[in-house]
């Protein structure tokens, strides 16, 4: 997943470039370029799990930092 400035001026980062940076260089906000799509029926069984259960699904999410 690569994310991108809301001035779009800068090229699209992975999450591992943009976790420390801050503000992008362009001085925007560094947004993901899409969301994952989750369905009514998963977001219903994630509203029961612990905090440590739930961070168990962050891959789908943050996938550059939690294949490494």
């Amino acid at each position: 997943m690569k994310y991108i400035s809301t001035r779009g001026q800068t090229e699209p980062m992975d999450f591992s470039d943009v976790l420390l940076l801050g503000l992008a260089p362009d001085g925007g906000l560094m947004l993901p370029e899409h969301y994952p799509a989750i369905d009514t029926d998963t977001l219903d069984k994630w509203r029961g799990l612990s905090y440590p259960e739930s961070v168990s699904y962050t891959h789908l999410t943050l996938p550059t930092i939690c294949s490494v």
